[in-house]
């Protein structure tokens, strides 16, 4: 499969012009059952349509399009998704329209890729966020007064930062919201993290 790959989901429209962009130049664009409604209305062609199809007509699908039923109902379909890359030796996915309407499934959603880390890099684009997850040291190329999020599952996580407003010198975020609504003070930021830590980049 081509570079970058996209799941496509149903949940909340993409509405920023540039996700939608993102979505038309894509190498692979593979739609989770009712995403693919989303592809219709963009004027996209998806290459995977794959879901239980209960929310998706199978008889409006283009034949050229390529069908995958998966049934399991003890797991979602993104999971599904999810899993299908993984068995094609896929190393990174982008999810789109994720979240926004439903919030069990948002929070599933993004559990997901702890879930599959790090096995599969999962990075998550809503209208407002570029979620991604990640355990080492990372530098990133934001811009000066932007907001990031740094969430950690584990609360014994010690982690560093280079380039924020409010600073983490090798230490524990305090409480789940403790991480919330930091400011990039610097364009090249860096974060050093001892497990995952999920990050919610403007």
């Amino acid at each position: 499969m081509k570079d970058p790959v996209v799941l496509l989901a149903n949940g909340q429209e993409p509405a920023d012009s540039k996700i939608i962009d993102f979505l038309k130049s894509a190498g692979t664009i593979i739609c989770v059952d009712g995403g693919y409604e989303f592809a219709k209305k963009f004027n996209i062609k998806p290459n995977i349509v794959i879901g239980d199809f209960d929310s998706t007509d199978l008889n409006k699908i283009d034949d050229e399009i390529r069908v995958i039923r998966a049934e399991d109902q003890n797991k979602t379909d993104l999971e599904k998704a999810i899993e299908f890359c993984i068995s094609e030796n896929l190393d990174k996915i982008i999810l789109i329209a994720t979240t926004g309407v439903k919030d069990d499934h948002n929070l599933a959603n993004i559990l997901l890729m702890n879930h599959f880390f790090p096995k599969i890099c999962i990075q998550i684009m809503t209208n407002h966020f570029l979620i991604e997850i990640f355990k080492g040291k990372k530098t990133f190329d934001l811009p000066i007064g932007s907001q990031i999020s740094l969430i950690s599952l584990e609360s014994n996580n010690l982690v560093t930062s280079k380039g924020l407003r409010f600073e983490l010198n090798n230490e524990n975020l305090k409480s789940p919201s403790n991480g919330i609504s930091n400011v990039v003070v610097q364009e090249l930021i860096e974060i050093t993290s001892e497990k995952p830590l999920i990050i919610f980049k403007q």
